[in-house]
């Protein structure tokens, strides 16, 4: 689950990249780089808030060579001795949040470079990413945005305090009346939604009182399921094999951008294996790759295990027949 509200009380020390025994084992253990994680690390929502609590902030590693690269923090909660990672930068400017993960507290005694504490700071995900791909799906509605016509419905960000401090959030991209998104967590005044674009998805808090919920699609036959669904560059074909079951067949890519020699590289992944529908619902798995599927009107939301190919490739991801 991406729902993280992490409230940093008492103490918030930043230990110096230059010399952290600790860092280094995350790093080694888990395989973090700026191209993400060689192995996985669960993501869950987590607490802090108690006084006499004390969370550090180590640095894990920067960009390097690799342009669109991943930077990692890690968040060390000394009393539960257990670390969050929070993950950003990347082509799509991410800001994500994974954990926790256990931690030898005996290598943060080594870190050096610690700052003045910064009290009650509010940390919490720039995506509100508890409406994407990794959302309880269950828990997804469409609808549509609502205003006068020409009227532009802006993006709000969702960290340093936000969206609740209003016009100090506000993202540069706009949604306009008509435009169908989907949502998923709603807290009072704002919705977390979700939205296709021409060149990338948009995962953003709009206001609430801009939404017009619209009415459950009708349960999809298995015809319905059946064409070439896009999110690019993700293709997932979906067709009835010559027994006439549904049958998926997914093409997956991650462009991981420039390596340390300058060289572009990709990595790639998918499968081949029977859909097996529930209503608005499928599911699909081939050996370690497990796919759930859930069909919106003309909106296929996608997730997986982590396991359908190499580093970072996933199928997660709001597909549209084309």
């Amino acid at each position: 689950m991406w729902r993280w509200t992490v409230l940093l009380g008492g103490l918030l020390a930043i230990a110096g990249a230059q010399a952290c025994p600790l860092a280094d084992d995350l790093v080694r253990r888990y395989g973090i780089s700026a191209t993400g994680f060689e192995r996985e690390i669960p993501a869950e929502e987590a607490h802090f808030g108690g006084g006499d609590e004390q969370v550090v902030q180590v640095p894990l590693n920067g960009r390097g060579a690799i342009l669109d690269g991943y930077s990692h923090l890690a968040f060390v909660h000394t009393l539960s001795k257990q670390a969050w990672i929070l993950r950003s930068g990347g082509y799509a400017g991410v800001r994500e949040w994974y954990g926790p993960v256990s931690v030898d507290m005996d290598l943060l005694a080594g870190c050096t470079g610690s700052q003045a504490p910064v009290p009650r700071e509010v940390l919490a995900p720039v995506r509100c990413a508890s409406t994407g791909p990794d959302a309880q799906q269950r828990d997804l509605k469409l609808a549509e945005i609502l205003g006068e016509t020409g009227e532009r419905v802006y993006f709000y960000r969702g960290w340093d305090g936000c969206p609740e401090r209003g016009t100090a959030c506000r993202e540069n991209s706009y949604l306009v009346p008509g435009d169908q998104v989907v949502v998923g967590q709603r807290q009072g005044e704002w919705s977390c939604v979700w939205y296709q674009g021409r060149k990338r998805q948009f995962i953003e808090w709009v206001p609430t009182n801009k939404l017009k919920l619209l009415p459950a699609p009708p349960i999809p036959t298995q015809d319905d399921w059946i064409g070439l669904w896009v999110d690019d560059p993700q293709r997932i074909k979906i067709r009835r094999d010559s027994s006439g079951q549904l049958q998926m067949d997914s093409k997956l890519r991650w462009d991981g951008g420039l390596s340390m020699s300058g060289e572009p590289y990709s990595n790639f992944g998918g499968m081949t294996a029977p859909l097996r529908t529930a209503g608005a619902t499928a599911s699909a798995a081939d050996d370690y790759c497990k796919v759930g599927m859930t069909l919106l009107g003309r909106i296929l939301v996608v997730n997986d295990n982590f396991s359908c190919g190499g580093m970072n490739v996933r199928h997660s991801g709001m597909y549209l027949r084309k």
